[in-house]
């Protein structure tokens, strides 16, 4: 678990910046491409995680 932790930190921070960006931009366009930026990272995290949990599984290491 102490291995995922630092990756699950930087998710945070980059997942809240991007919210945060998305939320309170005055310009559109920057509102538009973070949110892109937001549903990207949850996307590419989402699958990474399923993944790396079924290999997880499948090695035994985790029931």
């Amino acid at each position: 678990m102490w291995m995922v932790a630092p990756f699950l930190g930087l998710f945070f921070v980059l997942v809240g910046r991007a919210g945060l960006a998305a939320l309170f931009q005055n310009s559109s366009a920057r509102r538009r491409d973070a949110y892109r930026v937001l549903k990207l990272l949850i996307g590419v995290v989402s699958a990474s995680g399923i993944a790396i949990l079924t290999s997880l599984h499948e090695a035994g290491v985790i029931s």
